[in-house]
């Protein structure tokens, strides 16, 4: 279990879409608390962006499944 390819940055403003192509749930929350999307089985959800830097997220379903992503202007 993990999350797919992450983008090498993300300006500031835009959206990030993620999808759920699993029959598991699964949930995309930042550790800074930025953002938290529960991602029910072939579901889709989105967050913007609104803070630049580098940003932990994990899933809250399965605690071994970690990413950054980095967020820039």
């Amino acid at each position: 279990m993990n999350f797919g390819p992450v983008l090498p940055s993300v300006p500031v403003g835009d959206t990030v879409h993620w999808l759920n192509e699993n029959i598991l749930k699964y949930s995309a929350i930042a550790l800074d608390g930025s953002f938290n999307v529960d991602l029910s089985p072939g579901k889709s959800g989105r967050t913007v962006m609104r803070r630049t830097g580098m940003i932990k997220f994990s899933c809250k379903y399965h605690p071994g499944m970690k990413s950054q992503l980095a967020a820039m202007k």
